[in-house]
């Protein structure tokens, strides 16, 4: 009997306790699979099979009538061991980890694509790994707490129930041990596998970059191109025959010339007519009225006119600020920007129908200039925008030979990746296509007289150019170090193709080529954000009129475009280093991958940083705000005129509404970065630390704070005395409250002394407020008539109460002159700074209309 009344507690206890448990494991290893999507939830039909033996299953199974729910998914999940897909998993790793030791075996007769591809596969089994070995080390340390409830030894009188769960769980532990230990040995092994291929990787490259061939001075050179004309059958058979492609050939020589001929055609009378269109546009909306916003002439009648004054008086700075912006950059690059586009999506489709008709979709060079062709489109629709766009218009020749550079330059890659060139008619085409590439970029940056009216040797800082001659000026000047630089790699490239270092001089002149396209591009892009922002947001235009009419103000439209620019600017930067980091390969998805790479960020202490990241806690921040305004704009406007609420009540449920939100607002900010709110564990115990040293000051006031919100022993419009001090409360905020002083001062009081000290509130309960004020009338004045006239003037104000009356006492009676003072009552809300000049201003004026002002003295 002892023993049972001794363990009674323990079966009362119990299946709550494991219900709570349960519950905060699996929340924990549901969290970690919904970091990886990539990995299934644990279910019965996609969890493998027992690892123990079915005769102990029989042994053990408990009888699921005794049991909850949670406690048999429990005990399955601790049977079952590691699922099917997660076993799948760690045997597609070790069978994927075979095979690249297999192709290392021979290291030197790996090519630099081959190598590429196993590193870039051993990455992704890394990854998976790293992943797997997290979500099973959650899953083992679920086990492992669900084992410290249970207990490691049976106790005596002991459930059977809890028996048969203890030695499921310590199944379940083994199995998850194992497959744990086995999913670390094949981490450890792909990470060092990574590594070693890296090094293999950069070896390769310095190889390659300081291989050298026979000199094309050389006839050896000339005589290895001529052997080796039999080697072209690999081309030939990797683009479908011979007819093949000629066909592939010819299509893409005639979709380039078919681009470059709409280039031309576009570019003839589209800037010309988008220039004339602009400037007339401006011209238009600059002169239009000006428009207010609809909410300022609804709630500020009065100010209608003088704003509208204010804005005709800025509208010639305006028109004068929006043609400079405008002028600061080619009108044209916008329409540029529209004629790349077009003729990217113009090429698509031409080389594509081409591809179809032939039924050359598998072919090796179809691919290729697949890859090429909407960068070379873009390039000969929209130019390249450096010193020729100063003057809005591109260069025609240099534009034309660096599509053609790019082309020949990622076909030549393209082709070497599939190893269909043999090696010295590969080095004699990597040295001619580096030769062009050099050509390209010297005639790109050649020189170009200065603009009629721009001395290139006088100052600009003092000088009465425009913006825009002023930017023509400045790269006039700073040119020729960009021309100068060409010319040394056109000859240093010479050098080494004469040398025999062919692969050297193609490698770097595509990558100085890609360089300048991906500036060309990144000048392109600004000029026409900037212009589209200039005309989007100038005064007249439609969504200028739409953000006025929603009640934004110029400074927040101002700041909307600034805005607007970084963001572009940050795009615009990681456009730049995925197109650096991408090379010659111009696909369109390849791209996409790299950006979409660097804006999903890398970790910072497990905390996923990314401008995604960190443009959605801006984006929600923002509507927390604004959302926070409108909501406390409908309660004081709508909600709160319908009830009876006092001032103080108004003031504490929107103080408490603000300060809810904007926590909640943090913590999904946090919940965005993938911060749980249990991992912030530290953070309380650091603040815990903090308050027991210099927080204790901060936190009193803020407890202070909530307590005079709840009890409410002061509202706003009260007028009280704290410290010696008397005003009127304007706010009361977590931390302080602003006190309004009769001299126009703002007296900050922390919210510890409301609690701590005494305070006089004259107005508790909305109780009138009390105000005295004194005079001296010498004793040979007419004291009934001067009181009178005071009580007179006070009775017709509207701010002094009625009930209690006004009345006047007697304080003392000194030599000639006797002492009065005037007491009246005025509402809780009133300003008493206010009610006391506006008397006093009356009385004199009745005093001097009576004939008494000289008989009276006021003491205020």
């Amino acid at each position: 009997m002892s023993g049972c009344m001794k363990h009674t507690p323990l079966k009362k206890y119990l299946p709550l306790s494991l219900f709570l448990f349960c519950f905060v494991a699996f929340s924990s290893v549901f969290a970690a699979e919904q970091q990886n999507p990539l990995l299934p939830v644990l279910t019965p039909e996609t969890e493998s099979a027992p690892t123990t033996p079915k005769a102990s299953h029989k042994q053990t199974t408990p009888d699921s009538e005794s049991l909850t729910k949670t406690e048999l998914s429990v005990i399955q999940m601790g049977r079952e061991g590691i699922g099917a897909d997660e076993q799948a998993q760690i045997n597609e790793a070790k069978q994927t980890l075979k095979n690249v030791l297999l192709l290392l075996k021979d290291s030197t007769a790996l090519s630099s694509i081959k190598l590429q591809h196993t590193r870039h596969t051993l990455k992704d089994v890394s990854s998976n790994l790293d992943t797997l070995v997290s979500q099973m080390e959650n899953y083992s340390n679920s086990l492992t707490s669900l084992m410290q409830v249970l207990g490691d030894q049976p106790t005596p009188n002991e459930e059977t129930a809890i028996t048969k769960q203890r030695i499921y769980v310590q199944n379940g532990q083994r199995a998850v041990r194992a497959s744990l230990v086995e999913a670390k040995l094949y981490q450890m092994q792909a990470h060092q596998l990574e590594d070693f291929t890296q090094n293999l990787l950069n070896k390769l490259h310095q190889q390659i970059l300081t291989k050298r061939t026979f000199s094309p001075l050389n006839p050896a050179f000339w005589e290895g191109v001529i052997a080796e004309k039999s080697l072209s059958n690999p081309l030939i058979k990797d683009n479908g025959g011979l007819d093949m492609t000629i066909l592939l050939f010819g299509g893409a020589t005639a979709t380039f010339c078919l681009i470059l001929l709409l280039s031309h055609l576009l570019g003839r009378s589209f800037p010309k007519i988008f220039r004339a269109w602009a400037k007339t546009n401006i011209d238009v909306t600059l002169n239009a009225g000006s428009n207010l916003s609809i909410i300022s002439k609804v709630f500020s009648p009065r100010e209608a006119d003088r704003k509208a004054k204010k804005l005709q008086m800025l509208e010639e700075e305006e028109k004068i600020l929006l043609r400079e912006e405008l002028n600061a950059v080619p009108l044209g690059t916008l329409g540029q920007l529209l004629i790349g586009i077009i003729c990217v999506a113009t090429a698509l489709i031409l080389w594509n129908l081409w591809i179809f008709f032939i039924h050359g979709e598998s072919c090796g060079l179809a691919i290729v200039v697949n890859n090429c062709l909407p960068a070379c489109a873009f390039i000969l629709g929209a130019g390249a925008p450096l010193l020729g766009w100063t003057r809005g218009m591109p260069r025609p020749i240099s534009s034309f030979l660096m599509a053609i550079s790019l082309v020949l330059a990622s076909n030549l890659v393209g082709l070497l990746e599939r190893e269909v060139i043999a090696p010295n008619l590969s080095a004699f085409l990597q040295g001619a296509v580096a030769l062009l590439d050099a050509f390209s970029l010297s005639l790109l940056f050649r020189m170009k007289k200065a603009p009629e009216g721009i001395d290139s040797t006088s100052s600009l800082d003092n000088s009465d150019l425009t913006g825009r001659q002023k930017f023509e000026a400045i790269l006039v000047r700073r040119w020729s170090v960009f021309h100068v630089l060409s010319n040394i790699v056109f000859v240093l490239t010479l050098i080494a193709i004469t040398a025999g270092y062919m692969t050297l001089a193609f490698i770097i002149n595509t990558q100085l080529l890609v360089l300048v396209y991906a500036i060309a591009l990144v000048c392109l892009i600004v000029g026409s954000w900037k212009q589209m922002l200039a005309l989007t947001l100038s005064p007249g235009r439609f969504v200028l009129r739409k953000l006025h009419a929603l009640g934004l103000s110029q400074n927040r439209i101002d700041q909307m475009k600034v805005l607007a620019g970084a963001a572009g600017l940050v795009f615009l930067c990681a456009l730049t280093i995925a197109i650096c980091a991408n090379g010659v390969h111009f696909s369109v998805i390849e791209l996409y991958d790299r950006l979409e790479k660097i804006f999903l960020g890398a970790l910072f202490v497990d905390i996923p940083i990314s401008p995604k990241m960190i443009l959605s806690c801006v984006l929600t921040l923002f509507c927390t705000y604004y959302g926070i305004q409108l909501a406390c704009l409908w309660l004081t406007s709508r909600l709160f005129p319908t009830t009876q609420l006092s001032n103080g009540a108004q003031s504490s449920i929107i103080t408490i509404l603000t300060y809810t939100t904007w926590i909640l607002s943090g913590i999904f900010c946090l919940t965005l970065l993938g911060v749980s709110v249990s991992s912030l564990t530290w953070v309380v115990s650091a603040l815990s630390v903090g308050v027991g040293f210099g927080l204790q000051s901060i936190v009193k006031d803020f407890v202070s704070g909530i307590m005079l919100l709840a009890e409410r022993p002061i509202q706003p419009g009260d007028t009280i005395e704290v410290s010696g001090a008397s005003g009127e409360v304007k706010r009361i905020a977590m931390r302080a409250t602003n006190i309004a002083l009769p001299d126009g001062e703002m007296l900050i009081v922390p919210n510890s002394q409301f609690i701590t000290s005494v305070v006089k509130n004259s107005t508790y309960n909305n109780n009138p407020n009390r105000m005295a004020i004194y005079f001296d009338f010498p004793t040979s004045a007419n004291f009934a008539k001067i009181n009178q006239i005071i009580l007179k003037v006070a009775g017709l104000q509207k701010d002094i109460l009625v009930s209690p009356p006004p009345s006047i006492l007697t304080r003392a009676i000194y030599g000639g002159d006797m002492n009065f003072m005037l007491r009246f009552w005025y509402p809780s809300n009133g300003s008493s700074a206010k009610i006391k000049s506006i008397f006093l201003q009356a009385l004199y004026a009745e005093l001097e209309k009576e004939g008494e002002y000289d008989n009276v003295i006021i003491k205020g």
